[in-house]
């Protein structure tokens, strides 16, 4: 276990923008690539009925929504079960959804393959900035770094700790140990919490149900094949509109994950929130308590080339005006907003963090 140090701890949130960099796909390059799966009936009932329904707020994770509730009403009628409403009430009254055992499952499925392989495909090793920033961070701060993004860029860039240990009868896939887990990710010095999965999370050879970290995403991938119809169980990637219900169903490692992060957020008032555009409630209500918490101490930094979700992001927060304003500093647009940032900002970052400028 890690030796504790006396530097102070920094929660960083980092959404799809922060691996914008890299290539990584976008939510939108994730939309593309589900909209353009022409040889599914069901995928394109679905995408156009929420199209219609949704309009400008349509994307991927409004069609995996669909399809986790439309699984679990089919199967729940099956063993006598009850309707939640929600996502469901645009599809309940259609005859084209009196779907055969199993095929909601079986098209769930289908999308989780077509992510997976469009970010094995886009993986890549992460850039020079981005392995030096967080080295000059961790010079300053115990890290916690929640990342929304199912890429392994960060995974890449040093060691982490992230609960999950190495076997002794596989070198394929490494399982989370819990215990480990619980004491040791306060101390450590390099925390990574991978919140809606991970394209190197996936099946175990000896268990459906239990979710492994593989070497590579190639392995993480073939480890999702072959699963048979059930209810949508523990998953390697979350996604959806109440992503909150998966984290209470998916304890091992999403659960633990998100005990983590909410016990940083109410202890720690620094914060670097990065290509997040606030759209994560299960997220925002746990910065919004730690701005309450800490008042004055709070200082947040925003980073993100779109002004518009950095300013998406700070409305959120200024909920916390009325218990003590936090102070914020922005970067964001083409030039300032990068991640990672130049190094010349990440000094800037450093000393306002510190309380070293205002």
């Amino acid at each position: 276990m890690a030796e504790r140090t006396n530097k102070p701890r920094l929660i960083m949130v980092l959404g799809a923008g922060a691996s914008v960099h890299a290539g990584i796909p976008s939510t939108k390059d994730v939309t593309n690539r589900i909209g353009a799966i022409k040889d599914n009936a069901t995928i394109q009932e679905v995408v156009r009925i929420l199209q219609q329904h949704e309009k400008d707020g349509f994307n991927f994770e409004s069609v995996m929504a669909a399809l986790e509730d439309l699984q679990e009403y089919e199967y729940s009628k099956r063993c006598n079960g009850r309707l939640t409403r929600g996502t469901l009430s645009a599809f309940t009254e259609l005859a084209s959804f009196n779907n055969k055992s199993g095929g909601f499952f079986t098209t769930w499925h289908i999308l989780i393959n077509s992510i997976y392989k469009l970010f094995s495909e886009n993986c890549t090793t992460p850039s020079e900035n981005l392995k030096s920033f967080f080295d000059l961070m961790e010079e300053h701060f115990e890290l916690t770094v929640l990342t929304l993004n199912y890429d392994d860029l960060i995974d890449h860039t040093g060691p982490w700790f992230d609960g999950f240990q190495k076997r002794e009868d596989t070198d394929d896939y490494c399982s989370f140990n819990a215990c480990q887990f619980v004491r040791r990710v306060t101390v450590e010095p390099k925390v990574l919490l991978h919140l809606h999965g991970s394209v190197r999370f996936g099946y175990s050879s000896q268990s459906s149900l239990d979710i492994v970290k593989y070497a590579s995403v190639e392995k993480g991938f073939d480890s999702i094949k072959g699963i048979k119809a059930g209810l949508v169980r523990a998953a390697p990637i979350i996604s959806g509109h109440q992503k909150e219900r998966w984290l209470q169903r998916y304890t091992i490692p999403l659960g633990y994950y998100y005990n983590a992060f909410v016990n940083a957020a109410v202890s720690t008032p620094l914060w670097v929130i990065a290509g997040y555009g606030a759209n994560d409630l299960h997220v925002n209500t746990w910065v919004l308590e730690s701005m309450r918490i800490h008042k004055e101490e709070a200082r947040v930094i925003i980073i993100d080339q779109s002004e518009s979700a950095a300013f998406q992001c700070n409305n959120y927060l200024s909920g916390a005006n009325t218990i003590g304003c936090p102070r914020v500093r922005f970067l964001c647009g083409s030039e300032t907003g990068n991640f990672p940032p130049s190094s010349d900002k990440v000094g800037e970052i450093i000393n306002f963090l510190k309380g070293e400028s205002n």
